[in-house]
Formats: C-alpha cells, sequence, structure tokens
C-alpha cells in the first residue's frame, strides 16, 4: 500500500499504522512516517552535506541557498563553476583529462531575485 505524501499529523499517523501492518519494526516504521512528512514538507528537496544524494534527486546543503537538481555523481577531483546558460544557473564538473559536464542545475531556495556569484559566461561546454 502506497504512504501518504502529506505534512498533516493524521497522514503521518496512517502511515505509521501502514508500516506497521507491512510487518516493519515500530521504530523503523516511525522512522519512515517522519520521512515521508518531511519530503511532503519541502516538495521532495532533502538536505544532504558533502556532496551525497542520488543522481535524479534534488538536495540543498545545510543553510544552503540554492536547490541542486543532479544531473552527474559529483567528483572530488573534479573542478567546478557555475554558468548562467538558457536563464537557468548551471553547475559545471571539469574532470582532468575530460570534457566538461552539467552536475546540476540550480534554483534559488526561495523565491526572489538570485545572487549569482561564480558566475562565467560563454563558457564552452564541450
Amino acid at each position: 500500500m502506497p504512504l501518504i505524501k502529506s505534512e498533516s499529523e493524521a497522514a503521518k499517523q496512517k502511515n505509521i499504522q501502514a508500516e506497521i501492518s507491512a510487518g516493519k519494526n515500530p521504530k523503523q516504521a516511525v522512522a519512515i512516517a517522519y520521512s515521508v512528512q518531511r519530503a511532503a514538507r519541502t516538495n521532495g528537496v532533502t538536505t544532504a552535506k558533502g556532496g551525497k544524494g542520488a543522481i535524479g534527486s534534488k538536495v540543498i546543503a545545510p543553510g544552503g541557498e540554492y536547490v541542486h537538481e543532479r544531473k552527474a555523481a559529483p567528483d572530488k577531483s573534479a573542478r567546478y563553476f557555475t554558468i548562467q546558460k538558457g536563464g537557468k544557473l548551471l553547475r559545471m564538473m571539469k574532470k582532468p583529462g575530460e570534457s566538461t559536464e552539467v552536475q546540476s542545475v540550480l534554483t534559488k531556495r526561495n523565491s526572489g531575485e538570485a545572487k549569482y556569484f561564480e558566475v562565467q559566461h560563454n563558457v564552452k561546454t564541450h
């Protein structure tokens, strides 16, 4: 049975009961229900430190200003820079000896005027 993706306490309680009914440990059921509730509260954006986050996921660093929609796995040997292209902020990744690729698409955490920093215009991406 799919879990209810909602911020409400009632939905969280139903999710706990559903997980317990499915045979999960009660502590694990509570953790899962809190995780589903938190994801609903943040529209699927998770908080991650140190470049963690699956490709395709949306993550934000604790206290971060931008949500990163992952397009490629981070690499500690790569050089990173941000460009503006087609009205989007793109976090680019240049690995030694390889071509440049988009590591993530950045969107402002809160709506409003974005402060662009480290932005390089007219950067070739190949």
